[in-house]
């Protein structure tokens, strides 16, 4: 017969297992801060980074003022795998010339000499891009404590920031990239780049959220300056007049849930700005155009189970026709904070990275 006492129990017993089972995968953690590092842990440490177009220079970090001038995407733990590639973003004001990185751990008797790959937004963000070395000796997880020295287009420093880069271990069982139907949002991953290398392992393509990719045309049209509004009859084939116009598209942002069941959700904000004939002053040579703002969502079903190195998406449906765009399946690397696809197609591979939602990603990089 139960007793009160033994009825109590038991009822507590289950609110515990339920609270486990329903709770986060514990994140494998790296060792807590040792504090100052000797100079052959430092070299340990920061052997394990490579840089695309990085030169690894002899001798201590040239050294810089901290003073805020330049922000970066996360507020301080970088989160990688060895074998994927993070690019980092730095957004600094219109004006301030950025040519690169030194990049050091402190103690370390050698650094990287990192130029920028690319600008973007009128040259007010650069991005580099680092490497975890999947031949590395080093058994994650563990962290580096680096700090990023930020030089001008005559290597003068201008900038000190400290970061931690947390280096998981790929594919441990014990983390998974799909959440409970019934689970908060810290389990929804928001895209952090697409890169594409050919087949000299080149970047050939870089993405991420906010990016714009401009075409600009020259477009002919018909100016009668004998009308008020310059407007040809529209039946007339006359084009006696030029505007150039800058078409634009950019998603702004994406996020990506994928659910035990077997099913996922994908949201992406587009902006496309287009050329509008119609609304052209061909007289006055100012081209008109239209803005459109897409919410696309992508729902259909996927197969990844915990430790797998693959994963693929069934037959999905999309919220509009003439939008959007596709997302295959891939070699899959993921930890408890990210995960990347790639898809290898003769000659080239695409990866796609996306990040865990945690509230450590500035809101600037949407």
């Amino acid at each position: 017969m139960k007793t009160p006492f033994s009825s109590a129990v038991l009822a507590v017993c289950l609110i515990l297992i339920l609270w486990v089972s329903c709770k986060e995968p514990e994140t494998p953690k790296p060792d807590d801060d040792p504090g100052e590092i000797t100079s052959q842990e430092a070299d340990d440490l920061l052997g394990t980074m490579s840089f695309l177009n990085g030169t690894q220079v002899t001798g201590k970090v040239p050294t810089s003022p901290d003073i805020a001038l330049l922000q970066m995407q996360v507020e301080d733990t970088f989160y990688a795998a060895p074998g994927m590639d993070i690019p980092v973003r730095l957004r600094h004001p219109e004006g301030v010339v950025v040519g690169g990185f030194f990049v050091a751990v402190q103690n370390s008797t050698f650094y990287y000499d990192v130029p920028v790959f690319e600008t973007q937004d009128g040259d007010s963000i650069s991005v580099v891009i680092f490497e975890i070395k999947p031949a590395s000796e080093k058994e994650p997880p563990y962290n580096i404590p680096v700090e990023i020295i930020v030089y001008d287009e005559i290597k003068t420093t201008i900038d000190k920031i400290e970061r931690v880069i947390t280096v998981e271990k790929p594919n441990e069982p014990g983390c998974t990239i799909t959440r409970a139907p019934t689970q908060d949002s810290t389990w929804d991953y928001v895209w952090w780049s697409t890169i594409s290398y050919n087949y000299n392992n080149e970047v050939d393509f870089f993405n991420a959220p906010g990016k714009p990719f401009v075409t600009e045309t020259n477009y002919q049209g018909c100016c009668d300056p004998t009308k008020p509004d310059g407007k040809c009859n529209p039946l007339s084939t006359t084009l006696n007049a030029t505007v150039n116009f800058k078409n634009l598209y950019m998603i702004e942002q994406e996020e990506f849930t994928f659910y035990s069941d077997g099913a996922y959700v994908r949201r992406t904000e587009e902006v496309k700005k287009h050329f509008d004939p119609t609304t052209t002053q061909w007289c006055a040579g100012w081209a008109g155009f239209s803005t459109v703002r897409d919410v696309v969502y992508y729902t259909g079903t996927h197969d990844f189970t915990p430790g797998a190195t693959k994963i693929g998406f069934g037959a999905g449906t999309k919220s509009c026709d003439i939008c959007g765009y596709g997302s295959p399946g891939g070699d899959l690397i993921y930890t408890c904070h990210l995960f990347a696809i790639t898809r290898n197609i003769p000659g080239s591979s695409f990866t796609r990275i996306y990040i865990r939602w945690d509230g450590n990603v500035d809101a600037w990089m949407y």
